[in-house]
């Protein structure tokens, strides 16, 4: 079977200014390493050869870099949104949506990087729509906090405080096709009125409950995510032990 990713790649990474002034936040080196070239060696490693991307900050300077380097290993589809500025990741899905056309895809959050071993777990799961989650963390707000009942089904998700809450929803997901017509037909609902801001999980959150997301947790991988100065650190440190995870 084929399979499809899609990398939201177009933000402009400012809580990570610092390092994203003269690159986009994928290019953000983390211990030698651009946070690219793990997603997108792992996806290879799993025979995930065909990829969408969708740019906007520093469009230029990614296309390069992924053109030069990765060219003839990956089928790269590239998506432009023009109005990354002012817009959201919802919004970046939605000018993908035709590119997405096989039974499922393998959902992307660009500053989050995982090992081999995750995605080739996902994709031999027999649930199709699947978020990775991470309970070793301490939970806290403007995290995605995800509750689960005894059949691993995600039951709430919240970006605030949420004691009920077991662990974070990572920025990796297997999503398929019915869920993702949910997702857009959504996403639409927010165009209609204007609303360009929404935020890919958001749109999650609001269907969550009527529309079936498990959650996955590896026990071999290891996965994180970088949104700022602190996750950065914590993100080196732990890819330094991490032995398996190779670019």
């Amino acid at each position: 079977m084929d399979y499809q990713a899609v990398i939201l790649a177009a933000g402009l990474g400012s809580r990570l200014h610092q390092h994203t002034k003269e690159k986009p936040k994928p290019l953000l080196m983390v211990n030698n390493y651009p946070i690219i070239d793990y997603q997108l060696s792992a996806l290879a490693n799993n025979n995930i050869t065909n990829v969408i991307i969708v740019t906007g900050y520093k469009h230029k300077v990614l296309k390069k870099y992924l053109n030069n380097k990765w060219s003839k290993k990956i089928n790269i589809s590239f998506v432009h949104n023009e109005v990354y500025s002012e817009t959201n990741s919802a919004y970046s899905l939605y000018l993908a949506k035709e590119k997405i056309n096989m039974e499922f895809y393998i959902h992307l959050n660009c500053d989050t990087i995982f090992s081999d071993v995750i995605i080739s777990e996902l994709l031999n799961s027999d649930c199709e729509n699947q978020i990775v989650v991470d309970r070793s963390l301490g939970l806290e707000n403007n995290m995605e906090q995800v509750r689960i009942d005894d059949s691993g089904r995600i039951i709430k998700m919240d970006n605030m405080y949420d004691y009920k809450a077991v662990g974070k929803a990572m920025g990796l997901a297997k999503i398929n096709q019915n869920s993702l017509k949910r997702i857009l037909k959504k996403i639409n609902h927010y165009h209609k009125l204007k609303n360009y801001k929404s935020n890919y999980y958001g749109i999650i959150r609001e269907i969550v409950s009527d529309c079936e997301f498990y959650s996955f947790e590896s026990k071999k991988g290891l996965i994180v995510d970088i949104n700022n100065q602190a996750e950065l650190n914590v993100a080196e440190k732990k890819i330094k032990n991490f032995r398996s995870l190779k670019c």
